[in-house]
């Protein structure tokens, strides 16, 4: 289960990459217009992303919090700074 588990994760890990690797080919604005989905931008999109990864590793490690709260970014190299704080705690290679 486990390896199952981490397989589904270094997935996760490659889809983020390619995500932001495309993010970085266009204009800056394109992080924080406002689009028709669940997040009202692409930052805040990330934002929450990376707030569950933080939740999910505290669970992993025997802690727990009472609700998610999600990260606030203004651009892309914030998100790429932030996701590799997490990926060096648990020992992956930082985000492009």
């Amino acid at each position: 289960m486990k390896e199952w588990t981490m397989q589904l994760f270094d997935y996760h890990v490659w889809a983020n990459d390619r995500l932001i690797q495309h993010l970085k080919g266009l204009p800056e604005e394109v992080f924080l217009n406002k689009v028709d989905s669940v997040f009202p931008t692409i930052a805040e999109t990330f934002g929450h992303m990376i707030a569950v990864d933080e939740l999910w590793y505290l669970r992993m490690k025997g802690n727990s919090l009472q609700q998610i709260v999600s990260k606030s970014f203004t651009t892309i190299e914030d998100t790429v700074k932030a996701s590799t704080v997490l990926h060096n705690e648990l020992n992956y290679p930082p985000l492009s």
